[in-house]
This record gives structure tokens, C-alpha cells and sequence, in this order.
């Protein structure tokens, strides 16, 4: 799993991380891994990047960030007497991503990329 690939914005577009890419391709391929994986937020760009690399999107699910009473109020709730849920961060799977999108203000998509390197 490529757990953080970045490159200091002062020297992007040079090819450091497509070298990085192929280095970790290289070295994983010599001790028999047979796919990588990567994980990204929603950004069209790494999105982007990844998959002209050979990668492919596979799976994706919603990262939502629950904040406050009133998004807290039916979505989370405590059974323990004087435990107070103030905030929650959860993975949603459903088939309804837009009603949480609609509903929580901090919702971001995940998206596993993955490439078959043997």
C-alpha cells in the first residue's frame, strides 16, 4: 500500500514522484508483491495521476466528518450516561451518497487505486 506519496510543491511537475512511483514499483516487484494499492482523497488531479501511472479506481466509499448538535442529532448518539458525542468521523458504504452529502458538511470520497505489477 502506498500509504503517502507527495512532492514539495516548490518542485512538482519534474517527474520526482513518477521516479519515487517507479522505484517502490521496482523494489516491491523484486520481493514478489503482485499489486499495489493507493488510497486518495477527492482530488481530480492525484485521481488523475495515479491512473496514468497504469493505476485503476476499484472501490471507493465517503469519509464524513460529523461536528456539532445539529449533524450530530440522529446520526450519532451515546448509550454510556455523561458521554457526550461532540464529534464523529465515519466511513459511509451506502447507496445513497448524495443524502449525506446533502446532509454533513465535511464529506470527502476515497478512492482505492490499484495497479497489478506481476
Amino acid at each position: 500500500m502506498i500509504w503517502h506519496l507527495a512532492v514539495h510543491p516548490d518542485y512538482r511537475n519534474g517527474g520526482i514522484g513518477t521516479a519515487l512511483l517507479s522505484r517502490a514499483t521496482e523494489i516491491a516487484a523484486k520481493r514478489g508483491v503482485v499489486r499495489l494499492e493507493a488510497w486518495t482523497r477527492d482530488d481530480p488531479w492525484v485521481q488523475s495521476w495515479y491512473q496514468s501511472r497504469g493505476f485503476r479506481a476499484v472501490d471507493s466509499y465517503l469519509h464524513v466528518f460529523i461536528d456539532g448538535a445539529g449533524e450530530l442529532k440522529g446520526a450519532v448518539k451515546s448509550e454510556i450516561p455523561g458521554l457526550l458525542p461532540v464529534q464523529a468521523f465515519a466511513h459511509y458504504v451506502g447507496r445513497d451518497p448524495e443524502a449525506i452529502t446533502r446532509r454533513f458538511r465535511r464529506v470527502h470520497r476515497c478512492v482505492l487505486h490499484e495497479l497489478r505489477i506481476l
